[in-house]
């Protein structure tokens, strides 16, 4: 069994991706229908695990040479085309992607504008959504009084959350809480020590 080329490894990658989210989705909708609902904590450990997989798998499968552990998905390939009355192959390149035994084709520069667009597009949105939250977390920052500080761990309060929260920078740990917790010591005491576990756990997400 000839091995998956980069591409190959790349498609298959993503879609064994999709599928993961997919079923990761629907073992967490069908969790509090359960005797024992799975808790929050096995769903990031399995989810993890799986994207894991997925993401090695083709990369076994490949460097294995044994593309039969996985499903028969996409695969890519440029070849000559022949017109209607043509004598000789002609220089016009086409992709051919095939699931299986069916298949479409499609000329090789509009594939390529397409996958280029679909890129630009992805890259713009993950872009824009992280912009928004960074600028969201500095008018967080810059409006939050300090009330702790420990070594590289920064505890803020401030009137703009409901909810306690944190985040890092490179050496840096920031714990953020409502202003109204500040009054009520015991669940403020809560509230940083489950924040804290977050950080120990390096669970905590870049603003």
């Amino acid at each position: 069994m000839a091995t998956l080329t980069p591409m190959n490894v790349y498609i298959c990658a993503n879609v064994l991706l999709v599928l993961a989210a997919a079923l990761l989705e629907g073992l967490r909708a069908a969790s509090p229908m359960l005797r024992q609902p799975m808790a929050y904590r096995h769903q990031l450990r399995l989810g993890q695990a799986m994207a894991l997989g997925a993401l090695l798998l083709p990369l076994v499968s490949s460097f294995s040479g044994r593309s039969s552990l996985l499903p028969q998905t996409a695969q890519i390939w440029s070849a000559p085309t022949l017109r209607a009355g043509a004598l000789a192959a002609l220089t016009e390149q086409r992709l051919a992607v095939s699931f299986g035994s069916s298949g479409a084709t499609m000329p090789l520069d509009v594939a390529s504008q397409a996958a280029g667009i679909v890129l630009a597009a992805g890259l713009l949105l993950v872009l824009a959504r992280l912009a928004r939250d960074a600028v969201t977390t500095s008018r967080i920052i810059a409006n939050a009084q300090t009330i702790r500080r420990h070594r590289s761990v920064r505890i803020l309060a401030s009137e703009r959350i409901c909810v306690p929260f944190s985040f890092w920078l490179p050496a840096r740990y920031f714990i953020i809480v409502p202003s109204e917790l500040v009054l009520r010591s015991e669940d403020l005491r809560l509230a940083i020590c489950h924040e804290l576990q977050h950080h120990r756990a390096v669970q905590t997400p870049l603003p």
